[in-house]
């Protein structure tokens, strides 16, 4: 269900497997190439799992999803009676995927979640990581279905928006990191640095230990200072010095929030202290 960039990947990937494919896509002609690669394109939802061994959904939000689940009415009863199980690889928020797996759920149906780490390149060589939350038997029933679909499966537990949560984990870390590194491209720029030169720090340092380090402190609410707010505004300012009237709006989030716990007293503090919970100001 779905064959948008990634929906056509994994289908694609599929048909090359071996697998028999049978596609569904809102707008028809996006569907169409994946008939000239030995799959059949159907007209309805309903049509296209008739007699399917297993159903997946690749679509773009809640309200997409929602909206082909609501298009299978007619086939969700025969797809119960025959455990067929319903695998959702959209990125959606982990309420509107709860709420589904319970109504699902409710009605006799295999579900789970199952969002993934790839692109659609990826995809087709069955690259990247596939994360999955749902009941443990379900998982294990799914399970030789889905290995073949990524290089690294993973049923990270029983709650339903488990999976949901962790893609937008995953996500908010990878923006972040593109975010900083933009600007530390803005740096070496300002510097005389080439970008590839610069790139070459993380060769030199390991970005796993922030995470395995101060990211467990973090979460312990562990502030003992190691390297404190204050000494952390200092070498942010240092940092935006290296390109001077260029935007860096990274680096400038980040000292607003080091200011801001300046200004709470919390100076002399490790930076973990960025973890503590805030209430939430919308600045856009």
């Amino acid at each position: 269900m779905g064959t948008g960039l990634l929906g056509t990947g994994m289908a694609e990937g599929a048909l090359h497997r071996g697998d028999a494919v049978r596609v569904w896509n809102r707008t028809r002609e996006r569907a169409e190439p994946i008939s000239q690669l030995g799959g059949s394109v159907h007209s309805s939802p309903v049509h296209a799992v008739e007699g399917a061994g297993i159903v997946h959904i690749v679509l773009t939000n809640d309200t997409a999803v929602d909206a082909v689940l609501a298009l299978l009415e007619p086939s969700l009863a025969d797809l119960a009676s025959r455990q067929i199980p319903i695998v959702d690889h959209s990125t959606t928020s982990p309420a509107g995927t709860a709420a589904r797996a319970e109504a699902l759920t409710a009605r006799g149906l295999a579900y789970l979640h199952a969002p993934v780490f790839m692109s659609p390149s990826a995809a087709r060589a069955a690259q990247g990581t596939m994360i999955v939350a749902g009941p443990e038997e379900v998982f294990t029933r799914v399970q030789p279905l889905l290995a073949p679909m990524s290089a690294k499966l993973q049923h990270v537990g029983a709650r339903p928006d488990l999976a949901a949560a962790m893609k937008l984990f995953g996500n908010a870390m990878n923006l972040s990191m593109l975010h900083g590194l933009a600007d530390i491209l803005s740096m070496a720029e300002g510097l005389g640095i080439p970008a590839e030169r610069a790139l070459d720090v993380f060769g030199v340092i390991d970005v796993r230990y922030v995470l395995d380090g101060r990211g467990r402190r973090m979460a312990e609410g562990n502030v003992e200072p190691l390297w404190t707010v204050d000494v952390a505004q200092k070498d942010v300012g240092l940092m935006m010095s290296c390109a001077p009237g260029v935007a860096m709006p990274a680096l400038r989030a980040l000292s607003a929030t080091l200011q801001a716990h300046q200004a709470a007293g919390e100076g002399e503090l490790d930076v973990a202290v960025m973890g503590r919970r805030k209430p939430a100001v919308d600045t856009l």
